[in-house]
């Protein structure tokens, strides 16, 4: 309770500070995304750019492959999309204690030579892969904020997520994606309707371009910060009998 003021980077880890007795301020400032690196591209150029079939349906992960990251609920929902839809794939952008175990099941799944683990990238090479995909998919129950989402966003790709705190304030359920139970059939469900509706998901791919730039645009975020310093500087500047508009 000595800091002047706490950054969350979502209302969810605000609420939780709040409720374990941090009496200070909290500001929620989410991290900021730069929108000229992840922002929407021809599917075609990114396909080709990645090696990767012109055609067919791409479900994608990116992020941590990690226990916490529920991605064996990804590769069991991905089971029933594959079962339903002959030309999808599921790619995995990520590296991860959990990785070999991840991909021991893979190989065992009966959608196995239909899922794809790509490895650690740089940050600047994911940008593509989000352009290439049809459908993010998402299944973490622990997320601060869910700024993969953020990006996949960002780039015109919408997402079917399972609804929990962090997730559920970056996909706009309904516009921006489809946030589901935590069963993997909802899942699923949810991404084969999708995966069959063109239409929707460039709606929706298109409304999450907006819903990011309007609320994690890194200079938005960058300007939200400033102004919390200044107006600690201020009050600062007041409390010692300066001259202060604080």
């Amino acid at each position: 309770d000595s800091a002047d003021l706490v950054v969350a980077p979502s209302e969810h880890v605000a609420d939780t500070l709040r409720r374990r007795g941090v009496g200070a301020p909290v500001a929620v400032i989410p991290t900021g995304v730069d929108l000229d690196l992840f922002s929407p591209g021809s599917r075609v150029r990114a396909r080709h750019r990645l090696g990767l079939p012109a055609d067919g349906l791409i479900c994608l992960y990116t992020g941590r492959l990690d226990r916490e990251k529920s991605l064996e609920r990804v590769l069991e929902a991905f089971e029933s999309v594959a079962a339903a839809l002959s030309t999808a794939t599921l790619h995995l952008v990520g590296k991860g204690s959990h990785s070999q175990a991840l991909e021991r099941r893979a190989a065992a799944s009966p959608a196995g030579r239909r899922i794809v683990f790509h490895g650690g990238l740089v940050r600047e090479a994911l940008p593509d892969y989000y352009r290439a995909a049809d459908l993010f998919l998402f299944a973490s129950e622990t997320e601060t904020q869910g700024l993969v989402l953020a990006e996949a966003h960002a780039c015109g790709l919408s997402a079917v997520a399972v609804r929990a705190s962090g997730v559920d304030e970056v996909v706009a359920d309904g516009e921006t994606g489809l946030l589901t139970k935590a069963e993997t059939g909802d899942m699923a469900d949810a991404a084969i309707g999708l995966l069959l509706d063109a239409g929707r998901r460039a709606s929706m791919g298109q409304a999450a371009r907006r819903l990011v730039e309007a609320r994690f645009a890194a200079p938005r975020q960058t300007a939200a910060m400033v102004a919390h310093y200044e107006a600690l500087l201020a009050r600062r500047r007041g409390d010692d009998g300066e001259p202060g508009d604080a």
